[in-house]
């Protein structure tokens, strides 16, 4: 049974960051370094820049504090890392593509086409525990829409470096934006203007199977999604719901079971969001305009 939206204490949630405003952070991603530290890196979507910031146990005096990376040149909204070759893929509106950054801090592009047709612009990706990178293709919120639902979402097969691109959904998705891949393989996307979340499964014949996993109401719509594997062989999904600008006075990061019931939903102060990590720790790194929320589950 969902439940109502309930404001969290003020012990639940912290800035973990505090950047400049109009910085329009976006996907948080969590990487652990050669030596076992982890890091939770996040993309500014104005101004190209991709930083990274220690994870501690207490949250830091100063939030401000974030090392850049990288920077794209371009409209980094999605991060993913190949941690068996240690390398960060960026998906990117401006340059329609999803790339790779080297350590020289030079963008490649990656893909940028699906049978010689462009991308519209990748917003969203995700490594499953194979090496398969899946990303979303939507352009800039809006640009796929209920009245033009072109949006699309593709997986490349045989690791990131194959040359195999393999469309989940092909131009039929109303903005997705968000996707995470359970241990089970099963792919959760966010279908942002729709208000809901999708399921594909894989059939032994390769092809993928949709459903709506879950609808919600309310707010703008889900833009980031996040699983984590229990102990009982069980999963948790967490979603980050996010508001609409001038009409909402918050978002919520809603924590769900294996079968979409709600176990909680957290109200963040914040109109917007844009996307959500499970941390290292049991709490989850949420983006919401110019700053990182760190929430308690």
């Amino acid at each position: 049974m969902a439940t109502e939206a309930t404001t969290a204490d003020s012990q639940d949630i912290n800035i973990f960051y505090d950047g400049t405003v109009g910085a329009g952070l976006a996907s948080p991603v969590i990487n652990v370094s050669d030596d076992g530290v982890p890091y939770l890196f996040f993309a500014s979507s104005q101004t190209g820049e991709i930083f990274k910031k220690l994870l501690v146990d207490e949250v830091s005096s100063k939030p401000q504090d974030a090392t850049v990376f990288q920077n794209s040149d371009g409209q980094p909204t999605g991060l993913a890392w190949d941690t068996k070759d240690n390398v960060l893929y960026v998906t990117d509106l401006a340059y329609k593509a999803v790339l790779t950054i080297g350590n020289d801090g030079t963008a490649v592009r990656h893909v940028g086409e699906y049978e010689k047709k462009s991308l519209k612009g990748p917003n969203s990706a995700v490594f499953d525990k194979k090496g398969k990178l899946y990303f979303a293709d939507s352009g800039s919120l809006g640009d796929t829409s209920l009245s033009q639902p072109k949006g699309s979402v593709f997986v490349i097969e045989g690791g990131p470096s194959g040359a195999l691109l393999k469309p989940l959904a092909l131009e039929c998705l109303a903005c997705p934006m968000g996707l995470t891949v359970a241990d089970n393989d099963v792919v959760y996307v966010c279908e942002t203007l729709r208000n809901r979340v999708l399921r594909f499964v894989r059939t032994d014949t390769g092809a993928w199977i949709p459903t709506v996993w879950r609808q919600f109401s309310g707010l703008l719509g889900p833009v980031g999604v996040a699983c984590k594997q229990l102990k009982n062989g069980s999963h948790c999904v967490i979603v980050a719901r996010s508001g609409a600008p001038g009409a909402d006075k918050f978002s919520v990061v809603s924590v769900l079971d294996g079968m979409g019931n709600t176990v909680k939903d957290i109200q963040l102060p914040s109109a917007t969001c844009s996307g959500i990590a499970f941390g290292t720790k049991g709490d989850a790194y949420v983006t919401a305009a110019h700053q990182i929320y760190q929430v308690k589950l």
